[in-house]
């Protein structure tokens, strides 16, 4: 788990497992798989 910046929102959370990215902004989660990238 890392506390990172991401698309100009400071404050978000990272976490990865090698295959996927999970991205918790105060926005939106945000999903990546590889090269591409899923908003929910």
């Amino acid at each position: 788990m890392e506390k990172i910046s991401y698309g100009g929102w400071k404050n978000c959370i990272r976490l990865e497992n090698g295959r996927i990215e999970l991205i918790a902004t105060t926005l939106l989660p945000l999903v990546r798989e590889t090269d591409s990238l899923v908003n929910f």
